[in-house]
């Protein structure tokens, strides 16, 4: 019985994807020391078990066998990603992990049910109004002191908090062996009995932490992006953020870090109508070894479906007492107006304004832009699909292309060498007098 359990475990674990439409679906398991669950209907992956259903082809099939103790354990929150969690079903050889007991009593039983999606409902209610006997809310861990009519069918409910512990793993375990205590006293006085594991409702994965959301070929934005400029007025919305922002001082230099944090700058704009805005972006301190003051003025055009950062985008800086004014060249091309632009590391060209021939970098770290039809959820604007900066012959493509060349190559070799095959001739000459081999004795 081992092998055909654990193969079910593996096939709802595989499954499992499949098993999640549902948010309200529970999973349900039972086991019994009778036939009454060999003859239940067969489940496609995926089904989800309705509350209807549940009562007619399965339950029915239980409360068929009279008189026998009914056992209900009521998990406060259950999912199969839990029971194969807890279960060691990833390991063929593995006895079960914390729910060891569950997996031995699946094996040693007469038949045996596992549900995986059944209708959330209150299958308390639904059986104590079928048995014939009493419904008992079990309290202690033993069924010590309690009385049953064994030649009636009696309901006993046991509830297990296992959600709200903090080793949910220790709480399985301790929920395992009460169970097994539980069906083991009633195996002792050879009492008919079905046992039911359900939930009140399917554990809820929580996601990791994240207050904004992007939609792209990879996680294009830092859940916590250090630089954050986002300018609204009705009509317009602009939103920027970068991991990292730097700017090169001499033509030469390196890119002095610029501060990146909300308090280091001041964010102002101006919305022209719905179809164009600019974004100015002030930094409030002056950087050491950096410019005295620094702002950046990016202006955004919408034409039909695509925007464009406009060329009268320009930065003013100043280094050593000296303002200077710089137009700003960009890589950035045209993306359409629900997409957000991306780009991991982005340098700009700063060329001064006025013909000056020093040019400058500003660098970009993780830069993240949309500056139309921003939508926010829960009060929290999010970008759209991003446009990524990486072109069209990325590492990987040349990589590929390099690698099949030289398969190619190869293959191309092989085939030369076998299409050049020659039989020998020394051996038989058609002018010349036939071989013949005697292979008489």
């Amino acid at each position: 019985m081992a092998g055909p359990v654990q193969i079910l475990i593996a096939i709802l674990v595989i499954l499992s994807p499949l098993l999640c439409s549902s948010e309200k679906a529970i999973p349900l398991v039972a086991w019994s020391n009778t036939r009454s669950l060999a003859d239940t209907p067969r489940i496609s992956a995926g089904k989800l078990i309705t509350r209807e259903e549940l009562g007619t082809s399965y339950m029915d099939n239980i409360l068929q066998t009279q008189p026998q103790n009914i056992f209900l354990f009521v998990f406060d929150e259950l999912s199969i990603g839990d029971i194969s969690k807890y279960s060691d079903a990833y390991r063929p050889d593995g006895h079960g992990g914390a729910l060891s007991n569950l997996k031995k009593a699946m094996e040693e039983s007469s038949s045996h049910l596992v549900l995986p999606t059944v209708e959330s409902s209150d299958l308390q209610a639904d059986l104590s109004s079928k048995v014939t006997g009493a419904t008992i809310d079990l309290k202690e861990p033993t069924l010590e002191g309690v009385t049953l009519d064994l030649a009636k069918t009696n309901l006993i409910v046991k509830r297990f908090a296992v959600g709200s512990s903090a080793d949910k793993e220790e709480a399985f375990a301790r929920a395992d062996g009460i169970m097994k205590s539980i069906v083991e006293d009633q195996k002792m006085r050879s009492v008919r009995f079905t046992a039911i594991l359900t939930a009140e409702r399917k554990t809820q994965l929580e996601p990791a932490p994240s207050d904004r959301l992007t939609v792209g070929r990879r996680l294009l934005q830092d859940p916590t992006p250090e630089f954050v400029a986002n300018f609204k007025k009705d009509p317009c919305n602009v939103y920027v953020t970068a991991a990292a922002i730097g700017v090169s001082i001499t033509k030469s230099g390196k890119p002095v870090p610029l501060p990146v944090q909300a308090s280091d700058w001041k964010i102002n704009g101006t919305c022209t109508d719905e179809n164009s805005v600019t974004l100015v972006a002030t930094l409030s301190k002056s950087v050491a070894q950096g410019p005295d003051s620094f702002s950046m003025s990016l202006s955004f055009t919408k034409d039909f479906q695509y925007w464009i950062l406009a060329s009268t985008s320009f930065v003013t800086m100043e280094t050593d007492g000296n303002p200077q004014k710089y137009d700003l060249v960009t890589s950035i091309d045209e993306s359409p107006t629900t997409f957000s632009y991306h780009c991991s590391n982005s340098v700009f060209r700063l060329v001064p304004q006025g013909g000056g021939k020093e040019t400058r970098q500003l660098v970009f770290t993780e830069l993240q832009i949309q500056p139309f039809q921003i939508t926010a959820k829960e009060g929290v604007d999010q970008f759209g699909p991003a446009n990524d900066c990486v072109g069209f012959f990325t590492e990987g493509i040349w990589m590929g292309l390099f690698m099949g060349l030289i398969i190619v190559l190869i293959f191309s070799f092989g085939i030369g060498m076998l299409a050049n095959l020659k039989v020998m001739d020394k051996f038989d000459d058609p002018k010349g007098k036939t071989i013949s081999v005697n292979t008489g004795e």
